[in-house]
């Protein structure tokens, strides 16, 4: 994953990245626990500059930076459903 910035282990077989530079969250995909990438999704795009990543409970957190300077900072959050990365 070019620009990888951080990286959050999810369900079983899903690592989810996200990228600086893109601004883009993604769920990196392993179905077969080979240790590579079967499939790789696009979970957001269009974020503040995506700057740290948590998965907790069935959710992923996504800490974003805002404004010149890094002035404001917040959390997204996305429920991920079984099934579905």
């Amino acid at each position: 994953m070019p620009h990888a910035r951080s990286l959050a282990l999810g369900a079983p077989g899903i690592v989810y990245v996200s990228t600086r530079r893109d601004k883009r969250v993604y769920a990196v995909v392993d179905r077969n626990r080979d240790h590579k990438a079967d499939q790789v999704y696009t979970i957001a795009q269009n974020l503040d500059v995506p700057n740290g990543l948590a998965y907790r409970d069935g959710s992923l957190y996504v800490g974003q930076i805002r404004g010149s300077g890094g002035s404001t900072r917040s959390i997204v959050t996305w429920p991920i459903r079984p099934g579905r990365s």
